[in-house]
């Protein structure tokens, strides 16, 4: 009888593991980690000088000894955490070697001979790989807990986790956005919650690690200041608690560079940014009249929309007529580009130097809607207040996305746009899909697929690096705009434009009349 009763537990426990091995997230969980693991040998043009950060982090001597670390040092933390685990446990030594293979390529795009090894490539991206099970886990018991539905939430992990984008940027490119999503994700949260210290905390960290979570500070604030509108001891305390927050974050993050005086190079990516954009104000100078008049319309334009599609429940603003408005928005800025730098040709042969102008003027101009937003929280009559945050908190952070923004930078947004569509509103699944899959066609695009193999090739024998070579050599040689080959343009306007349109469709679906039993996850 004891022997039946212990056999029958265990026929029970082996079949409760079965059942458990069936579990959709545990299947999407290991469809996904394999993909990654496959990804992890391949690299991109803009990720490999990362071995002269690890080499650094390894002999002690930090992150800004030598140039190639271009980040705070939040980016930094993480990637210690990678090598040390690569280094001390899988006893990764060597992290690149010479291709004289490669040195032909250096004359036609960012191509360098240095080559960064298979064992420090997959130790370099480990908690970038980490960030997204965490933000997929996330987002699951957000969705479950917002709807009360484990499926959906199981549906919200697949979409992250399996996410082109995402599994691009960490695997293959190796940056760290999939953090920043996770962590203005869990601000919100916590906001909402009354947790103001932790989503200062979060909300900190995040900023801290990338600008673009900055546009969440209004929003959060109003949030706050309407949660606890006529007691003003709690408005001050939880004031207070935010900032304690935020600082706790800058502290937490940048005390070591304090002591070691290496504090003004933790921002020396920003200004180089910026100092790289100053070669192209000269020309925008000699124009400031025509350019004035343009971004006074563009701003009218824009608030004009944002009065008509927040804070109400019926939208009068109709979808083809929002589409007309965003792309002429996207129209004029295109002719501006045009017009200042004399022609389509002069425009791309400077895209690298004029997208970062068009981008610190887009941030300025989100900056600007944040806090128009965050006076539309404030007076809003929804009562659904989470919904309304993560709502007008997604615009805010998306009107900085309205140009065509290096494809990582939009991940900041995914995390937002799948709860908001699994909790609210599934329209926003497609802008999801448009941006997963055209971010990750566009990065891949921009040196062509045969250059994430150059590290395979180098130190495997799968394929020979004299044929990556020739392959890569093919795209980006030849007959061209500017800088970059026909192929280029080609391929990565198609992914630019799958990512534009994406991020357009977000104010679109919110300014198009919206009825619950016609859009039922």
């Amino acid at each position: 009888m004891d022997l039946t009763k212990a056999l029958s537990r265990t026929y029970e426990s082996i079949d409760r593991h079965l059942c458990s091995l069936k579990h959709p997230v545990l299947t999407v969980l290991i469809i996904g980690l394999v993909l990654r693991i496959l990804f992890l040998p391949l690299t991109n043009v803009d990720s490999w000088g990362w071995y002269r950060t690890g080499e650094n982090i390894v002999s002690g001597d930090g992150f800004y000894a030598r140039s190639g670390y271009n980040y705070g040092p939040a980016f930094g933390y993480l990637v210690s955490v990678s090598l040390m685990i690569g280094t001390q446990l899988f006893g990764v030594g060597t992290f690149s070697g010479q291709s004289d293979a490669m040195i032909p390529l250096q004359s036609l795009f960012d191509f360098t001979p240095a080559l960064q090894t298979i064992g420090f490539l997959a130790s370099f991206k480990f908690m970038m790989v980490v960030g997204d099970v965490l933000c997929a886990f996330l987002v699951r018991w957000m969705v479950a807990k917002l709807t009360d539905d484990q499926s959906k939430g199981d549906v919200a992990f697949a979409l992250i986790f399996l996410s082109p984008i995402i599994l691009v940027e960490s695997s293959i490119h190796g940056m760290f956005d999939i953090y920043c999503g996770l962590l203005a994700l869990i601000s919100v949260y916590f906001a909402a919650r009354e947790k103001y210290y932790l989503a200062g905390l979060s909300l900190g960290i995040a900023t801290l690690m990338k600008i673009f979570p900055v546009y969440l500070f209004p929003i959060l604030l109003a949030f706050l200041l309407k949660q606890n509108r006529g007691d003003s001891r709690a408005i001050v305390n939880g004031v207070f608690m935010a900032v304690l927050g935020v600082l706790s974050a800058f502290f937490l993050l940048y005390y070591p560079q304090l002591l070691d005086g290496t504090f003004s190079d933790t921002w020396a990516f920003l200004f180089g940014r910026v100092d790289s954009a100053g070669g192209i104000v000269g020309k925008f100078a000699g124009h400031i009249p025509e350019l004035a008049v343009g971004a006074i319309v563009l701003v009218a334009i824009i608030i004009y929309i944002y009065r008509r599609g927040v804070g109400k429940v019926e939208i009068h603003l109709s979808s083809m007529q929002a589409i007309a408005v965003m792309a002429l928005m996207v129209l004029a800025v295109f002719a501006g580009l045009v017009f200042v730098n004399g022609g389509v040709e002069n425009m791309f042969s400077d895209l690298f130097h004029t997208s970062y102008i068009v981008g610190i003027g887009m941030q300025g101009l989100a900056l600007i809607v944040s806090f128009y937003l965050a006076h539309k929280l404030y007076y809003s009559e929804l009562e659904d207040q989470t919904k309304l945050v993560m709502m007008v908190g997604t615009l805010a952070v998306a009107t900085g996305f309205l140009w065509v923004p290096m494809p990582e930078y939009l991940i900041l947004l995914l995390p937002l746009i799948c709860v908001y569509a699994m909790v609210y509103d599934r329209r926003y699944l497609t802008p999801f899909l448009l941006i997963s899959f055209g971010a990750a066609f566009f990065i891949i695009m921009v040196e062509g697929p045969a250059a994430l193999f150059v590290s395979v090739a180098q130190y495997t024998d799968l394929i020979s690096i004299d044929t990556v070579v020739d392959l890569v050599k093919a795209y980006v040689s030849g007959p061209g705009i500017g800088d970059y080959s026909l192929l280029q343009v080609t391929f990565c306007i198609i992914g630019a434009a799958l990512q534009l349109i994406g991020t357009i469709l977000l104010f679109v679906y919110r300014f198009r009349p919206f009825r619950l039993e016609e859009h039922r996850i």
